[in-house]
This record gives C-alpha cells, sequence and structure tokens, in this order.
C-alpha cells in the first residue's frame, strides 16, 4: 500500500499540468480512472494503447511510473522500449520535449540501456536548438537606412505661410510650424458672447447707459474681423514603400478672431475713443493640432507632401508641401 501510495504522489507532484495542457483521449481518462483507483495494471494497459499512437502524454505517464516503483522494470520493459523508440523519432524532428524524455531514458537506461555517449549526443543537439544556427549568426543583417534631411514649404488654406524639416529613414521625423501671419492675439479681449457675424454682447458694457459699434477694420462682416492663425507640430515618419513615406503628428494650434470696438454713450449718442478695444469671436479657440500625411519621393532630392491637419479635434483642412533632400556631405 506505502508503495502505491509512492506512485500516485510522484504522478501528481510531476505532472499536474501536463494533462490539463493536451486533450485527453479515451485511453488517457481511463490510464488517470485506473491511477485513482490504484490499478496500476489497468492504468499501465491504457497507456500502453497510447503508445502506440506515440502519445507524449501516455510516455510521461509510462515514464513517471517507471521511475516510482522498481519492481515494474522488467514487466514494463517492452513498452518502454517502444516509448524510446517514440522519442527518437521526435527527436529527429527536432522535438526539443521528446529531446529532454530522450535524454533521460539513455542517462537512466529506461526501455534500454544506459547509454552516456547517446545522452550527451541529445544533450549537444538540444543546446544546438537553443542557439543560433551558424547559418543566422553569419547571415547579413539588412543595414539601417542612412538618414536624409529634407526642408521645404508647406502650406494649409487657414495657415498659407508654413516651413518643415526633418529626416526620413526607415523611421524618422519632422518639425513644422505653419501661420497666416497675422499675429494680431490680444490675450485681454474679452469675448463676445454670440454670432457669426461678431454681433455679440461685450462683456464689460454697461447695457443701461452704453451702446456699442464696431470700427472700420473690424466691421460686423465676419469676413473683415482680423484673423491670427498658428499652428506647430512634430511627427514621426515610416517609410512604407521605397519611394513613399506616411507620417503622423501632434502639437498645438492657437486662432483668434478679433473685431474692434467703440462704445456709445446712450444719453448723448457720443462715441467714447477711450473705451476702444478688441472682442473675441466664440470661435476662437486654443487645442491640439494632428497632421496626417503621405510623402511621396521624387528623383533623388525632391519630394511633395499631401495631407490633412484637424485644428482642434473640429476643424479640417487639406495641406500640401514641396521641398527638397539636403546634401550636407
Amino acid at each position: 500500500m506505502l508503495m502505491k501510495k509512492v506512485i500516485l504522489w510522484n504522478l501528481l507532484i510531476l505532472f499536474p499540468f501536463c494533462a490539463k495542457a493536451q486533450r485527453q483521449t479515451e485511453y488517457n481518462q481511463k490510464g488517470d480512472a485506473a491511477m485513482q483507483r490504484m490499478d496500476y495494471q489497468d492504468a499501465l494497459m491504457w497507456y500502453e494503447e497510447g503508445v502506440s499512437y506515440c502519445d507524449p502524454y501516455s510516455i510521461s505517464q509510462l515514464t513517471a511510473i517507471w521511475k516510482a516503483d522498481k519492481t515494474t522494470h522488467v514487466s514494463m520493459e517492452p513498452v518502454m522500449s517502444k516509448c524510446l523508440n517514440c522519442l527518437n523519432n521526435s527527436a529527429v524532428s527536432k522535438d526539443s520535449l521528446a529531446i529532454k524524455k530522450l535524454i533521460l531514458f539513455y542517462t537512466e537506461g529506461i526501455g534500454t540501456s544506459k547509454q552516456e555517449v547517446s545522452a550527451n549526443y541529445w544533450r549537444e543537439q538540444l543546446e544546438l536548438l537553443r542557439t543560433p544556427s551558424q547559418a543566422e549568426l553569419f547571415r547579413p543583417k539588412r543595414p539601417k537606412e542612412k538618414m536624409k534631411f529634407f526642408a521645404g514649404y508647406s502650406f494649409t488654406p487657414a495657415a498659407p505661410f508654413g516651413i518643415q524639416i526633418g529626416g526620413v529613414g526607415t523611421i524618422g521625423w519632422y518639425l513644422r510650424a505653419r501661420s497666416n501671419l497675422s499675429f494680431s492675439f490680444h490675450p485681454d479681449a474679452p469675448g463676445c458672447e454670440n454670432g457669426l457675424d461678431g454681433k455679440g454682447i461685450i462683456p464689460s458694457l454697461d447695457e443701461q447707459k452704453e451702446t456699442y459699434h464696431f470700427l472700420p477694420e473690424g466691421t460686423t462682416e465676419l469676413a473683415h474681423g482680423k484673423e491670427s492663425l498658428v499652428i506647430g507640430t512634430a511627427g514621426v515618419v515610416f517609410k512604407a514603400f521605397s519611394n513613399i513615406y506616411l507620417s503622423a503628428g501632434v502639437g498645438y494650434a492657437k486662432y483668434d478672431l478679433i473685431y474692434e470696438y467703440e462704445k456709445i454713450d446712450k444719453v448723448t449718442a457720443e462715441t467714447m475713443p477711450e473705451t476702444r478695444g478688441w472682442a473675441r469671436h466664440r470661435d476662437s479657440y486654443e487645442g491640439v493640432a494632428i497632421d496626417l500625411d503621405a510623402t511621396g519621393v521624387f528623383g533623388k532630392r525632391f519630394y511633395g507632401t499631401l495631407g490633412c491637419s484637424i485644428l482642434n479635434f473640429s476643424y479640417i483642412y487639406p495641406s500640401i508641401g514641396v521641398g527638397v533632400f539636403l546634401n550636407l556631405k
């Protein structure tokens, strides 16, 4: 009874995950059931059926029984010899698990006599599987593409004046700055509370005593308001094909649409020049800028870029660019 318990505990400790890892066939299920009943002769019969298919789980269970109970060696010699043949066939196909098991068989003389020479041979084969082959070691690596630097012009309708610089290789980078060159920013200008036409309520206005009007250079028509837009982005460039690059970038955008106004005294109907100020339209924003572009290389010196810019997650503008690659030699 003690020996049977030893066998059972060895099986439970050494192979708890193996049974879960592979799909259990009927003969393995019945073999395991026999082990739970401690009917080892019946278990051997079922596992031996698995060996006829070179089933790795059956071989593992039989190996565990062999190691746990030396009194079974004589009766198990034929089936363990079959296990050895299965392992040899799998080891030839470079099955590392089979090679490990084969080393154990030759080292401890399972299903055969102890053969240290054969065990060492398979240890060498296993080590070769774990290390790169000579062909892989001396296979020439694909050289990294040398970085090529570029500079050029970048255009989008809202900010037609722009420059961009960067470098391209297998992976590259770029910096881009664009503006409409107005730069009419007034950080202290209050925001109009209403109107695409600019007719808003000036927050500082005392409506009981005052009204206001827009000055000629800031008329009520949207087209005559002063617009200022600056965009700065940076991103990465990926080589998609031999002469095609894809890029994506993120950055900052600031847009101001402002109108100059002058207050009027409601009692005297006189203008008050000292009250002149700037009112920022509600469409003004300060937020994120995103670039998505594709770049084509023409010849060896020139490139063209086509894409779009997304400003403040609300406005999308087409963008184009042209430029040259710089010869820094």
